[in-house]
C-alpha cells in the first residue's frame, strides 16, 4: 500500500511539471512572458497586412483558418458581410483561397527570427471579422498560439490547438481539442464536445440542449451556471461537486476528469 501511494504521488508531482512547463512554453511563444535586459526571448508581432478582403454573408457556407505561430481571432463585423485580415511579412506567408463557397486561409509560415522552441519569432495573425447572424461552420487548426472568437452564437466551430488559449464569447455548438492551454467560454447555447490534456476549462454559462461531452486529462472543469439537465460526471484524481442533478432529463453532460477538480454550479 506504501508503494502504490509513493507511485500515485511520483506521478502527480510529475504531471504538475509537465503542465507548468507546457504552460510556460505557451506563455513564451505567444508573447506573455518576455525576458528583458539585451535580450527578447518573447515572440513579435507582425502588425503589416499582407491580405485583406471582404466577403457577403450570404455567399460563404464555411471559414477555415490554418496557422503554424500566431493567433486566430474572430470579431463582430461592423455589417453584414465577411472581412479578413492577414497580417505578415510577405505575400506568401499565407494562402487565401474561395472555391465552392468555402473560405480558406491557410498561415503556413512559423515565424522568423526565432530561436529554440519558435521563442523570439515575429508572428503574424490572422482576423476575421463576422456578423453574429453567421449560420455556419467556423473550423480553425492553430499550432502555437491563442484562439479568440467574439460572437458566433448561431455557428458551429471545431478548433484544433496544439499550445495556446481558447477563449469564446458566445457559441452554438463547439468541439475542441486543445492540448496546452485554458478554454474559456462565456455563453455555450447548444452542445460541446471537449477534449483538454494539460488545461483549466470554464464555462460562465451553460444551456445544454442536446448530449455533450467534456474530457480533461489533467486540468480543472468548472461551469458557473447550467439549465436543468444530468450530468455524469466521474474524477479519477481530484474533488467532483455538482450543486443540481436532474436524473430524469433526456438531455445529459458527461465530463471525464483524470486529474483535476470538477465543480458544476
Amino acid at each position: 500500500m506504501k508503494n502504490k501511494g509513493l507511485i500515485i504521488t511520483l506521478i502527480v508531482l510529475l504531471s504538475i511539471i509537465v503542465f507548468l512547463l507546457a504552460t510556460f512554453l505557451v506563455l513564451c511563444i505567444n508573447g506573455t512572458i518576455t525576458f528583458n535586459g539585451g535580450f527578447n526571448f518573447g515572440s513579435r508581432k507582425i502588425d503589416k497586412i499582407i491580405y485583406e478582403e471582404t466577403y457577403k454573408l450570404e455567399d460563404v457556407n464555411m471559414i477555415e483558418v490554418k496557422q503554424k505561430a500566431g493567433n486566430i481571432i474572430f470579431e463582430n463585423s461592423s455589417d453584414d458581410n465577411i472581412k479578413i485580415e492577414v497580417y505578415g511579412e510577405e505575400k506568401n506567408d499565407a494562402e487565401v483561397s474561395f472555391v465552392n463557397n468555402e473560405l480558406k486561409i491557410d498561415y503556413k509560415a512559423e515565424g522568423k527570427g526565432g530561436w529554440i522552441f519558435g521563442i523570439g519569432k515575429a508572428i503574424g495573425d490572422v482576423k476575421v471579422y463576422i456578423p453574429s447572424s453567421y449560420s455556419k461552420n467556423i473550423k480553425i487548426k492553430n499550432d502555437a498560439g491563442d484562439i479568440k472568437v467574439s460572437n458566433a452564437e448561431n455557428a458551429d466551430i471545431n478548433i484544433d490547438c496544439n499550445a495556446g488559449d481558447i477563449k469564446i464569447d458566445k457559441i452554438k455548438n463547439a468541439t475542441i481539442d486543445c492540448d496546452a492551454g485554458n478554454v474559456e467560454i462565456n455563453n455555450l447555447l447548444n452542445k460541446c464536445n471537449m477534449k483538454l490534456n494539460a488545461g483549466n476549462l470554464k464555462i460562465q454559462k451553460a444551456e445544454i440542449k442536446e448530449n455533450s461531452n467534456i474530457k480533461n486529462n489533467m486540468g480543472n472543469v468548472k461551469i458557473l451556471e447550467i439549465n436543468d439537465i444530468y450530468i455524469d460526471a466521474k474524477v479519477d484524481l481530484g474533488n467532483c461537486k455538482v450543486q443540481k442533478n436532474n436524473r430524469s432529463s433526456n438531455v445529459t453532460l458527461t465530463i471525464d476528469s483524470n486529474m483535476g477538480n470538477v465543480k458544476v454550479e
